[in-house]
């Protein structure tokens, strides 16, 4: 597949490429001064270039365009045609993207096909598969992850991204199911659903300095870096438990005592009670600012 960074190669500099806008290709941290406009694009270029290397690059960019496979040009915002829209999809009043990511998950691409009847699957690289969601689909992401811990004993984790109802909104469903596996999460959740994750991603959109600095400033009176690990995935399950004692106490196989026992230890070690909502949401942050410092 054609690449932007081939076409650096090719022209011998390197560019930061935007059509109508959105941004096509960058790579962090390269200085790009130089700016062209070009029809729908705009170039940037680390050099100074002339019309002939302009033109050069533009022409590059339409002759491999459409070369592009048809779901990866919706996803980049480049030219298709209704026609192209795979039938399955055309009545489609939902659509969603799910990443299934595993260690050289690809080779299991198979499970995925025999699983989905209307979906659309395509590989990303050898550890990650993207799934287009059809709405007309009844599979769950627990169902996925059942279906390889039985059938290949491998543990995967799947990133469920927003639903939106236009298809030309899967650009957007694209990117922000890509800013899912940036999240820092516990490692022990394999579901990471993009309605589910409020606190992670408005955290993740903070600095790190700003975040560093937030950190500091409470860790001295709630020092959670305290909390082991049996606390710390307590605290997990209470969470994820809408902070419900007697539903706890059943997910991690506790006697109701032994989980009590617990909580009160977590509120002596970090001076937050969790069974209070304002004190499960201050711990909540602190946790994330923290596992994101640590990651």
């Amino acid at each position: 597949m054609f690449s932007y960074k081939s076409l650096e190669n090719i022209i011998g500099i390197s560019i930061k490429l935007y059509k109508h806008g959105q941004c096509l290709y960058s790579v962090k941290g390269v200085e790009c001064p130089y700016e062209y406009e070009n029809g729908s694009y705009t170039i940037y270029t680390s050099q100074k270039i002339d019309s002939e290397r302009l033109s050069l690059i533009q022409l590059l960019i339409n002759q491999n365009e459409q070369s592009q496979p048809f779901w990866i040009r919706v996803f980049k915002n480049l030219t298709y045609l209704e026609d192209e829209i795979p039938n399955a999809f055309k009545e489609t009043t939902s659509y969603q993207l799910w990443i299934v990511k595993g260690k050289n998950i690809s080779e299991d691409i198979t499970i995925l096909e025999a699983l989905f009847e209307f979906s659309e699957i395509i590989s990303l690289t050898s550890d990650r598969l993207l799934v287009v969601i059809n709405d007309k689909e009844q599979l769950t992401p627990k169902d996925v992850i059942g279906h390889f811990e039985a059938e290949v004993m491998k543990v995967i984790k799947v990133y469920v991204g927003p639903k939106v109802k236009q298809f030309t909104d899967l650009r957007y469903a694209y990117n922000q199911t890509l800013i899912l596996e940036d999240i820092v999460v516990s490692k022990h959740v394999t579901i990471i659903d993009y309605n589910s994750i409020l606190f992670e991603r408005v955290i993740h959109e903070l600095s790190e300095d700003v975040q560093e600095q937030l950190l500091e400033g409470y860790l001295t009176e709630y020092p959670i870096h305290h909390l082991n690990s049996e606390l710390l995935e307590t605290t997990t399950g209470f969470f994820k438990n809408n902070l419900n004692v007697t539903d706890t106490a059943n997910e991690l196989f506790l006697h109701r005592n032994t989980l009590i026992y617990r909580l009160n230890k977590i509120s002596q070690v970090t001076n937050l009670d969790i069974r209070n909502f304002e004190d499960a949401c201050k711990l909540r942050i602190l946790l994330t600012l923290y596992q994101n410092k640590n990651r």
